[in-house]
């Protein structure tokens, strides 16, 4: 009897680390690439913002100090 509730247990790790590979693995690719992708997409979406509001040149050029 100690034997099939070892096999069952096993089965549930098995299950698991099953699991673990395809629900953690491509959520912490996820979170990688949005940590990596998004302050570069969020800076460059800032940047086209600013250029295409009506105040937004005269922003940058007082920024850039003159």
């Amino acid at each position: 009897m100690g034997g099939r509730i070892d096999d069952v247990s096993s089965g549930i790790i098995r299950l698991l680390l099953r699991v673990v590979k395809f629900v953690v693995v491509p959520i912490g690719l996820l979170l990688a690439g949005y940590l990596i992708i998004g302050p570069m997409v969020s800076d460059y979406l800032n940047k086209s913002d600013a250029a295409n509001s009506p105040g937004g040149k005269a922003i940058e050029n007082a920024d850039s100090g003159g």
